[in-house]
């Protein structure tokens, strides 16, 4: 089965925090790591920008629990 939505992630900065308006805004690399693991073990993959902007089109099918 095709996807009809796909989730879009968005993170504004993956990297260490050199300070507390910085960690506001930052994700670790290890949470961001540990947020795809969770992701993959549910079944969920991430898809490509180029496939991502393709399936807008309508010229490619995602399967379901994809995410961009």
């Amino acid at each position: 089965m095709s996807a009809e939505r796909i989730p879009v992630l968005m993170y504004h900065r993956v990297g260490d925090a050199h300070n507390d308006w910085e960690r506001k805004y930052c994700v670790s690399p290890q949470r961001f790591a540990e947020h795809m693991r969770i992701l993959a073990r549910s079944g969920w993959q991430a898809v490509s920008i180029a496939n991502f902007f393709t399936w807008l089109d309508g010229k490619l099918e995602l399967p379901q629990q994809s995410f961009y």
